[in-house]
């Protein structure tokens, strides 16, 4: 069975069902905040699965994304002042093309969590801030398992690894 979760029908779902007793896992995806359609789509996948929001300063984010996304090759390399003057200049910019429009709706937490909060019950949702990780990498693991329902477990996390490869591959593991 496959499972229409964004735009497009994913069967990586798949995987998640018919985990052993005790078991859980988990999937890391940004674009699940900013798609309206994804907490429907979840909920009628499982309406009792926990959610978890990781965010970090918007203007922040707002930079690391647009300086990713130049060296990419998704957008033209200028500096990010010309970029924004360019598309508050240009409100066409953000028609045409969806990777510039996502630059400013990605950092728009509240509206995205709205669309969760109004499906999920409040004590299966957990949102954190990156900064608590970079702050107490023990406390905030140990958050995320008391939430999760399972063993506390260590993770080996290098100070010099990036913070959310290190979540990336912490909460895709089987617990």
């Amino acid at each position: 069975e496959y499972y229409k979760i964004e735009n497009y029908t994913y069967a990586g779902l798949n995987e998640y069902s018919g985990l052993s007793h005790g078991k859980i896992k988990g999937i890391k995806r940004p674009t699940y905040l900013t798609n309206p359609l994804v907490p429907h789509r979840l909920y009628k996948y499982n309406p009792n699965m926990k959610i978890i929001a990781i965010l970090r300063d918007p203007v922040k984010r707002f930079y690391s994304a647009y300086h990713h996304l130049v060296k990419s090759g998704y957008l033209a390399p200028i500096t990010i002042d010309e970029f924004i003057d360019a598309c508050i200049n240009n409100p066409k910019l953000m028609e045409k093309n969806a990777r510039t429009k996502s630059l400013f709706e990605y950092g728009l937490y509240a509206k995205g969590l709205y669309n969760y909060i109004q499906l999920f019950p409040m004590e299966n949702i957990k949102i954190v801030l990156i900064e608590d990780l970079n702050q107490d990498r023990e406390k905030f693991f140990k958050d995320l398992y008391k939430f999760l329902g399972v063993e506390s477990y260590a993770p080996k996390i290098s100070k010099k690894s990036r913070p959310m490869k290190s979540i990336s591959n912490q909460l895709r593991i089987t617990i």
